[in-house]
């Protein structure tokens, strides 16, 4: 992900005018990745998003596959994402990494 950053953490003004600027545009596709920004950009897109109506953008985030032991672990993964992201439910939870088979 290519965000603003200021002295190594997301810039989260410059990140919230960048997504004021996309929403207004019709831009409203939005992927993150437990990995993305050093583990970061879950919580910092959800504090940006949290402002506008859930029904008006679209989310996709990816379950790390490389913490999967078990099929419990997806859940609790997927429940630790969605609380990051501040929202109930993403649009497309997608598999990230999948390189090998436990």
């Amino acid at each position: 992900m290519r965000l603003p950053m200021r002295n190594g953490k997301i810039d989260m003004v410059e990140l919230d005018k960048m997504v004021e600027y996309a929403m207004t545009h019709g831009a409203n596709y939005f992927d993150t990745a437990y990995m993305y920004v050093d583990s970061k950009l879950e919580n910092a897109i959800g504090e940006v998003l949290k402002k506008y109506p859930r029904n008006s953008f679209i989310l996709a985030d990816k379950c790390p596959a490389y913490l999967v032991k078990s099929p419990s672990d997806v859940r609790r993964l997927c429940e630790e994402q969605l609380k990051k992201c501040q929202v109930e439910y993403f649009d497309n939870y997608m598999v990230h990494n999948i390189n090998k088979i436990p």
